[in-house]
């Protein structure tokens, strides 16, 4: 087929392209000038909107523009297309082949002329060249209307370009853009026109689609720059800096394989919801990296392609609200804005970047339980739409900024268990919404109390352990308040007072300020009252009998403050009280039998005060008790504790020490199986007017399998010891001392595997002691001195490898110290051994091998019929630098005083008295430097007493008239002249 310069099919040339304007008019010139040439060129429309090659040709050539692949069909320009060789197949006309640069150069035949031709392609050729270059200079100018955010058009110059400096531009670095010259050169066409043999060297190229214009890079900068706060945009502005907002934008660009619509994201302004996917998935990624994702206890879904609603912790706006409510968050149509951050507890762990104020649509941050440190970030107080913030329990300094002033929609604030400081700012007190405010256990808070008083919504306030002072202002106002809690501050005044017009009060929480006065007269309103905190305060005065009136109370916790009176009758009708506690006030009267109607009791705590009497049978009604503490009182001596008691079978701790109360202990005991602790110790009155706890320790103690701490010393018991207390093999503390027990030791002592502390001193317990003590292999202290206990002391007490203190004095023990138990105390650790003998025989040398010894007692061995210690005071003893007291009198010791003895440089009390020692008192004495009392009576001593001691201000130094001495007390001695 042939075509000739006539034949309508072939269109007529294009006119040439008018100049074109420079910047975004140019550009959009070219577009409406290149749109019939790009038609014709490629009727089978645009390329691929990735960026793949938009036209796929038999013969092509490329440009690097852009980074893609431009491609030119030659075919579709010369009709009939080119063959192999580059020749024209319009006609099957004879053709020569292209020269070596791939031209082509066409014969005139019976189509059209090869002049018109070209005249074709160069006029193509150079509108497409005019398009790259329009747009590699828009690019490299940097004035796309995408890239330059900044620049007004009211102040351009003549030359459209911006004439003035911002401030932005000063602070913040320009974005990134791409460097076009390592971009690949251009392959140049060669075209050669058969009049004059002309070369013409064109790049190829095409007019850019829209896809082909976007730049990833440059526009997530200018949305970054428009939505960052300046040191986070700072971060990630400078490509070569390694920040967590670089890596997380490298993330978003290169990594991140979710769907980012770039289209949308380049219009001017960016699409809402394409902006919102795109700022939110930057945000958590920096999140992630700045607080070390992944070594999160739970990241599931995070830095995956999934939406960021599926990701651990992330709540989204939801398909299933309506309208209103999508208004309500200002979202329009948009559901996947995220409306609550939740990773409690997450081992998040690093500073909380400004980045994450970028979740414009965030209501809940809940970031407690995690490592999260520095300050509280500035640009939180910028996240109005916020309502929760939960940021305790984490490691934040710094202040609270007045710009918490600005959150006026929040609702709960929980900055507790950091290490904040500063004031609470007073802007505090206009958030109007807030109902929750959590501070304590932030120690460097302090200045005044906020003033709350407009805070009408506020239901929980806690800022216990603070250093906040002054008054409490009026809070009568505050009529939804739950609960009030400022424990362990510097508040002062009666001003919480105003609280007793607030009956929806729940908890009322004011001890540990020391300062607070005032009374209780009014708390009978606050009918919902469960739990009332007062302890450790001023405030005085009677117990109220309204506070009957307060039947949902639970707890009473009141410690240390000025009670007087008695506890009113009407407290009989507090079904509801779990516990009690009036320690250390000075509460008095007896307990009324009314008091049983506490029901419900668990613990009771009334040590340290002067209640009187009887203790009433009622007090059985307590079934659910769990520990009763009335130490420390002035109970009657007449009567013990009543039988009723069988019916605490929850009672886990029963302690009436030093509180004057008589009686027996009842069998009914045996019925309280929970029980840990019985402590009845110290209740023989100091005046001789009562003996205490009297009879024995009833058998039925033996049902007392829990049992673990059984002390009764300094009462009028008597008795054996029962072979029952042998089936306690929970036991830990079994201290009887000051008693009247008599009889031998069971043996069945030994089963008490558990048991820790042993001390049956100032008894009459007899006979041997048994050898089964040497399985007690968790004993610590070991007391049975001034008892009867006779023969030889058992060498099985060599097991007791944990023992530190061994009290054995005063006994009728025979022969020599085992050398079992020197044994057992050489090389113990530093902590304080105790030494305590009756023994005939000589004190071994091996004693010096006892470094840790702190106490060592061997006194009074003559009173039970013996001779005692005998030999002499050996010279090893002046290894014991650790000595503290040293009392070996009323003993048969003789010889001199070794000289070694000074050395226990950390001796304080020394007795020696009714021995017989003899010779001068050696100069080295002068050494302990620590002496305050030293005993060396009735001794053969003569000499002086080195002036060392008396320098060292000894208090009390007593000698015979035989040793000179001129600083001892009660010396009655004539001194020679």
């Amino acid at each position: 087929m042939s075509f000739s310069e006539d034949d309508d099919s072939i269109p007529p040339p294009p006119p040439p392209p008018p100049p074109l304007p420079p910047g975004a008019a140019a550009e959009e010139e070219l577009e409406i000038q290149m749109t019939p040439v790009l038609e014709r060129m490629n009727p089978g429309g645009g390329g691929e909107k990735s960026g793949g090659s938009s036209i796929r040709p038999d013969s092509r050539a490329s440009s690097g523009y852009g980074g893609e692949q431009i491609e030119l069909n030659l075919n579709e320009m010369v009709p009939g297309g080119l063959d192999e060789g580059g020749h024209n197949n319009s006609n099957n006309a004879d053709g020569a082949n292209a020269d070596n640069n791939g031209a082509t150069k066409k014969e005139k035949s019976g189509g059209m002329s090869s002049k018109k031709l070209c005249m074709i392609l160069l006029v193509a050729l150079l509108v497409i060249g005019g398009a790259v270059g329009a747009a590699l200079g828009v690019t490299l100018g940097g004035n796309s209307s995408n890239a330059n955010t900044d620049i007004d058009p009211s102040k351009e110059g003549p030359g459209g370009e911006d004439d003035t400096t911002t401030d932005d531009d000063e602070r913040v670095p320009p974005p990134v853009v791409e460097d076009v010259t390592s971009r690949p050169s251009p392959s140049p066409i060669v075209v050669t026109l058969d009049d004059d043999d002309e070369t013409v060297e064109e790049p190829t190229t095409r007019a850019p689609t829209p896809a082909d214009t976007i730049n990833k890079e440059e526009i997530a900068m200018a949305i970054l720059k428009s939505s960052l706060p300046i040191e986070s945009y700072t971060a990630v502005s400078d490509p070569y800096l390694a920040t967590p907002q670089n890596e997380a934008l490298n993330w978003v660009l290169y990594d991140d394989t979710f769907e980012y619509d770039w289209d949308a994201l380049a219009m001017d302004p960016p699409d809402e919801n394409a902006e919102i996917d795109f700022m939110q998935r930057y945000a958590l990624a920096t999140v992630y990296t700045v607080l070390n994702g992944p070594d999160w206890d739970d990241n599931t879904n995070w830095l995956s392609g999934d939406d960021v609603c599926q990701w651990y912790g992330v709540t989204c706006a939801g398909k299933e609200e309506d309208e209103e409510e999508r208004k309500r968050r200002k979202l329009q149509q948009y559901n996947g804005a995220i409306i609550a951050l939740k990773l409690v507890g997450n081992s998040l762990d690093g500073w909380l970047p400004a980045d994450i104020s970028t979740l414009t649509h965030l209501e809940d941050l809940e970031l407690h339980r995690n490592k999260l440190r520095g300050e509280i970030p500035p640009h939180l107080y910028d996240m109005t739409s916020l309502k929760t913030i939960f940021l305790d329990d984490n490691r934040l300094v710094g202040s609270i900024s007045p710009d918490i002033g600005k959150l006026v929609n929040l609702e709960k604030l929980t900055l507790n268990e950091n290490d904040l400081s500063g004031e609470i700012p007073s802007e505090i007190g206009g958030l109007l919404e807030l109902t929750m405010f959590w501070l304590f256990n932030n120690e460097d808070i302090g200045g005044p109390f906020p003033d709350i008083g407009d805070l009408v919504n506020m239901k929980s306030l806690a800022i216990f352990n603070t250093d906040i002072s002054g008054p409490i202002p009026s809070l009568s106002n505050l009529q939804k308040l739950e609960v009030f809690k400022v424990e362990n501050c510097k508040l002062s005044g009666d001003g919480y007072m105003s609280l007793y017009e607030v009956p929806s009060l729940i908890v009322l929480g004011i001890a540990g300020n020391e300062l607070l006065t005032g009374t209780l007269e009014g708390i009978g309103n606050l009918v919902n009252l469960q739990e009332l905190y007062i302890g450790e305060t001023k405030i005085s005065g009677s117990l109220p009998e309204e506070m009957g009136n307060l039947e949902k109370l639970k707890v009473i916790i009141s410690p240390e403050t000025n009670f007087t009176g008695p506890i009113p009758s009407s407290f009989g009708g507090l079904t509801s009280l779990v516990e009690i506690n009036f320690a250390a006030n000075q509460l008095s009267g007896a307990l009324a039998p009314e008091l049983g109607g506490m029901i419900n009791l668990e613990k009771i705590h009334l040590y340290d005060n002067g209640i009187t009497g009887a203790l009433p049978d009622t007090i059985g009604n307590w079934e659910y008790i769990q520990e009763v503490d009335l130490s420390q009182n002035s109970l009657s001596s007449d009567s013990g504790l009543p039988t009723t008691i069988g019916r605490w079978t929850e009672c886990e701790k029963l302690t009436i020490h030093k509180s004057g109360m008589g009686g027996t202990i009842p069998t009914e005991l045996g019925s309280m199986t929970k029980l840990e602790t019985l402590d009845l110790s110290s209740n023989k009155k100091e005046d001789g007017s009562g003996s205490g706890i009297t009879g024995g320790i009833p058998t039925e103690v033996g049902l007392l399998g829990g049992l673990k701490h059984l002390v009764l010393f300094e009462n009028g018991m008597t008795g054996p010891v029962p072979t029952e207390i042998g089936l306690l093999s929970s036991l830990e503390v079994l201290h009887l001392k000051a008693n009247t027990f008599d009889g031998n030791l069971p043996t069945e002592i030994g089963t008490l595997t558990s048991l820790e502390y042993f001390d049956v001193e100032m008894n009459r317990i007899e006979g041997p002691l048994p050898s089964e003590v040497g399985n007690l292999a968790e004993l610590r202290e070991f007391v049975v001195a001034k008892n009867f206990f006779n023969s030889e002391l058992p060498t099985e007490i060599g097991n007791l490898v944990k023992l530190r203190n061994v009290a054995a004095s005063d006994n009728l023990f025979e022969g020599q110290i085992p050398d079992e138990i020197t044994g057992l105390l050489v090389g113990l650790p530093t902590y304080s051994p105790f030494f305590s003998v009756v023994f005939d025989g000589t004190i071994p040398a091996a004693i010096g091998d006892m470094e840790s010894l702190v106490t060592f007692t061997a006194r009074n061995n003559k009173r039970r019929g013996s001779d005692g210690l005998s030999g002499n005071l050996p010279e090893s003893i002046g290894r014991l630098a650790m000595l503290f007291e040293m009392d070996v009198s009323d003993n048969s010791i003789v010889g001199q005083i070794p000289t070694t003895l000074g050395e226990c440089t950390n001796l304080v009390n020394l007795y020696m008295q009714e021995n017989e020692l003899e010779g001068d008192i050696p100069s080295e004495l002068g050494n302990l430097v620590s002496i305050k009392a030293m005993n060396l009576k009735d001794n053969n001593l003569e000499g002086e007493v080195p002036q060392g001691l008396c320098d060292a201000g000894a208090e009390d130094i007593q000698v015979d008239c035989s040793v000179s001495c001129t600083c001892c007390t009660s010396y009655e001695c004539e001194v020679s002249t």
